[in-house]
């Protein structure tokens, strides 16, 4: 779907949050899979997701305000906030699917292994990465100010 700069913004700011998911979850896939088979067999699970969750941050903050841009989304709450909401449902769908592949149990199940910093630092990504595309300053191209 082509979504044009004519269409509604909330349209923009949906498909805004679909092409945020999927920047953002091809890269927590991509670090995950390092996590996983090279950090945490050094040290413990706990551990590694805490490490990981910075580099994350910035990849979020970047994937947003990119897809921000990319789709011209008001810098507004009540487009921001939806972006982000959808953007977490999907990604925490798409979790659950790859938990119940690749380990057998629910996303929900396999938080319930780690300690509670790493519980803690979960929920805290996840609360940043709904609230990013509100916080971010970045501004679509129809909201810039010619420059005099």
């Amino acid at each position: 779907m082509v979504v044009a700069r004519s269409d509604p913004p909330i349209v923009r700011a949906l498909t805004a949050g679909g092409l945020y998911f999927l920047i953002a979850f091809a890269a927590g896939f991509v670090f995950g899979a390092i996590r996983e088979l090279a950090v945490t067999p050094r040290m413990t699970s706990d551990l590694a997701i805490v490490l990981e969750a910075p580099v994350m941050a910035v990849v979020v903050w970047f994937a947003a305000g990119f897809s921000v841009r990319q789709l011209d989304v008001p810098r507004s709450f009540a487009f921001r906030l939806p972006m982000g909401v959808l953007a977490l449902g999907l990604m925490l769908g798409a979790e659950d699917i790859l938990t119940r592949v690749m380990r057998g149990g629910s996303l929900l199940d396999h938080w319930a292994t780690f300690g509670l910093l790493a519980t803690g630092t979960i929920l805290a990504s996840l609360f940043w990465f709904t609230l990013a595309p509100v916080l971010i300053k970045a501004s679509s191209p129809s909201q810039a100010q010619p420059h005099v």
